[in-house]
């Protein structure tokens, strides 16, 4: 039996993620020293922070870049909308933990393989047997529709694939907030509408999820409105 890690960032933060949630089923077989597993757990928080702030960091550079190009170059003339602002997907970060995160998770996994009682059934359910499905699993996309269904309320799909479930973020116009997990490709909104006559808009987005940790990326953002009817 060969156990490996996962490749892309993606992969590790999915795996790991997978690691610390199934290890307490596994733990005294296992013999992991607690202090190390506390430190992995540290890692793993802190990796959650820090991956989707970089992607923020990154994907204003790039909009940062287009508008001073657009200055510089743009053709037509006109004027330029407003200066690009960055905004942080988290106002309070976890605490930061120690440098090299992935040599930490590979000493965890070795002290599992030096136990001697680590079984393929064990290696499988811990996500460290086929690391490569982690990679697979953590480039997928749930692909968001939206619909008003009967009775005026909003019905969202994605296909599930080989996900067991979805997060489902609802932003009613005070910002995204969690609403529910799904395990079938269709979910129904069932929060009361709003009053007679009156328009509401609704925005959702959704992410994948398996064993109970977020993989892959968010959804595309869907955007319907709702009307108070009897």
């Amino acid at each position: 039996m060969e156990t490996r890690i996962a490749t892309t960032e993606g992969g590790k933060k999915f795996q790991i993620g997978v690691f610390l949630n199934a290890y307490s089923n596994h733990k005294t077989l296992m013999n992991v020293p607690q202090s190390k597993m506390d430190r992995l757990l540290k890692g793993y928080n802190f990796f959650v922070f820090i991956e989707p702030e970089n992607q923020s960091v990154q994907s204003f550079a790039e909009g940062y870049t287009g508008y001073k190009n657009l200055f510089l170059y743009g053709k037509g003339g006109g004027t330029l909308g407003s200066i690009p602002v960055f905004t942080t997907t988290m106002a309070i970060p976890p605490p930061i933990s120690e440098a090299n995160l992935i040599a930490l998770f590979r000493s965890v996994v070795q002290d599992c393989v030096n136990s001697g009682n680590l079984t393929e059934d064990i290696a499988k359910d811990l996500g460290i047997l086929a690391p490569e499905d982690a990679d697979t699993l953590s480039t997928g996309t749930p692909t968001l529709s939206v619909k008003i269904g009967q009775g005026g309320h909003v019905e969202l799909h994605t296909p599930m694939g080989i996900y067991g479930a979805w997060e489902i973020y609802k932003n009613s116009g005070t910002g995204y907030a969690f609403m529910n997990t799904c395990m079938n490709a269709q979910y129904t909104d069932a929060s009361p509408l709003p009053a007679l006559g009156v328009a509401v808009v609704l925005k959702y987005k959704a992410i994948y999820v398996l064993k109970n940790v977020q993989v892959g990326n968010w959804s595309n953002e869907v955007t319907v409105t709702i009307t108070g009817h009897l």
